[in-house]
């Protein structure tokens, strides 16, 4: 298992740095809103489209 795998499943947070700014939680909601605003993903993010 990967650092990352085991850090989530055992919800290490020093590891996770889900806290930090411009942590990964930070990035993730970037790269969705990213989606949203090229129109991949639809306003209330819960489905995407597959359509090139």
């Amino acid at each position: 298992m990967n650092g990352s795998r085991e850090a989530f499943i055992n919800n290490d947070s020093a590891k996770l740095n889900f806290d930090q700014e411009n942590g990964p939680m930070d990035v993730f909601a970037e790269r969705l809103l990213e989606l949203q605003s090229g129109g991949l993903i639809n306003k209330d993010a819960l489905t995407v489209t597959y359509d090139n």
